[in-house]
């Protein structure tokens, strides 16, 4: 039903495009004007890593990159992605850094924008770049145990995430480095630091040299009863989300129109770009968009955004069973004992300005900033007109004056 759906919209939006192409490779256009018509335009051209992986974009780029697996204690193998620069300024001497991306996403959000990805910037300045995936996405396909096809394999917390996957992670790589990391995260990716830093708050010391969190979510605004109910209906009825597809880019791509009500959709769940979109990286957006993801954890946002509170899976009635009280337990901020760097954006509407000052608030650590940044979505971290000067600046310049010894 879903390809029915996409089918028509790309049905309407071919209907009156002053030419339409079916043999042009073109896929992204410099003005959204190009977009209605890519045939013999001057102003589009062909982008391979539209639709491509984590390996296929490091090695066209010019990058050394190796996978690695781990395996988590409830036996999920994750894929791990190790990057590195042949001719690299040394600047980072190695310094391993850790990338995670958010939900419905993967590693592939580091590396999608050619040279100007921080993923390629870090590994440029000699660092040692890590490149993280959650279980159950496109690069964390296996278990020891069950397979893709098994309900039980979808049957994970946000809590397993951060209390299995971080870990994993982290021990792995400070195994093979013999060095603490620095964990860049961007939303769900921060989240997951959040719950290792204070679940683990001993171990994360002695494994992190730092957190550097990106749009980082506790519990999103307030969620209504009755949103509550139909995340809580659609967890058990749906046990995975998986949509990433060539269709969604190409209705997205198709016309400037249908460009501009895919940007109106993304603008209400992400929060208005303000035109800061660059128009020739918006096939890569939509082509990156979605990626596979349990609705679990899904669901326990809803939950943490209903209740108001950085709290565990919400297990209702069973709650005094699993917990021994009536109320999951929340996440107490105040644990953590690792150097927190917080960015925020104005126009994010999942991640505000005032949840994150929430955090800031409850950091004990002495080592802490907030960094609020100008007309960011949730999304401008990775696509925007103002991402290198805006934010890549301010995190190279933590890490190299504040997080990596010289």
């Amino acid at each position: 039903m879903l390809f029915k759906i996409l089918g028509l919209m790309l049905m309407i939006a071919n209907f009156g495009m002053t030419q339409i192409c079916f043999q042009t490779k073109n896929n992204v256009c410099k003005t959204a004007r190009g977009y209605s018509n890519k045939c013999d335009n001057n102003t589009c051209y062909y982008n391979p890593d539209v639709l491509s992986t984590t390996v296929d974009m490091a090695k066209r780029h010019g990058y050394d990159i190796v996978k690695h697996e781990v395996i988590t204690k409830d036996g999920y193998i994750l894929g791990i992605y190790r990057i590195s620069c042949v001719h690299h300024t040394n600047v980072g001497k190695q310094q391993p850094v850790y990338l995670l991306h958010g939900a419905l996403s993967s590693s592939d959000a580091w590396v999608n924008l050619g040279r100007k990805s921080l993923g390629f910037k870090l590994a440029d300045k000699g660092y040692d770049v890590w490149l993280g995936n959650t279980r159950g996405n496109f690069h964390s396909p296996g278990h020891i145990k069950y397979n893709l096809k098994d309900n039980a394999f979808w049957n994970y917390t946000l809590d397993d995430m951060g209390n299995y996957d971080m870990p994993a992670a982290m021990d792995y790589i400070k195994q093979e480095t013999n060095k603490q990391i620095v964990h860049i995260g961007h939303s769900q990716g921060s989240l997951q630091a959040l719950m290792y830093a204070v679940r683990h708050h001993s171990e994360a010391k002695l494994n992190l040299k730092g957190l550097i969190l990106l749009a980082p979510v506790t519990f999103i605004p307030y969620v209504n009863d009755l949103t509550l109910a139909l995340f809580k209906l659609a967890s058990s009825l749906i046990k995975k989300v998986a949509i990433r597809t060539n269709i969604v880019t190409k209705i997205c791509t198709s016309t400037k129109t249908m460009l501009q009500i895919c940007n109106m959709f993304t603008d209400l769940m992400y929060g208005p770009n303000n035109n800061t979109y660059v128009m020739e990286e918006m096939p890569l957006f939509y082509s990156y968009m979605y990626n596979r993801e349990s609705m679990k954890p899904l669901y326990q946002v809803s939950q943490q955004g209903n209740a108001q509170r950085f709290q565990s899976f919400d297990y209702d009635i069973k709650n005094k069973f699993i917990y021994h009280s009536e109320k999951p337990p929340s996440y107490e901020i105040n644990k953590i004992q690792v150097p927190t760097y917080l960015f925020v954006g104005t126009n994010d509407k999942i991640t505000t300005v005032e949840r994150a000052q929430w955090i800031y608030g409850n950091l004990t650590v002495s080592e802490k900033e907030i960094h609020v940044l100008n007309n960011f979505n949730h999304m401008s971290y990775f696509f925007s007109k103002d991402v290198e000067g805006e934010l890549h600046s301010k995190i190279f310049n933590i890490l190299e004056n504040k997080l990596v010894d010289f």
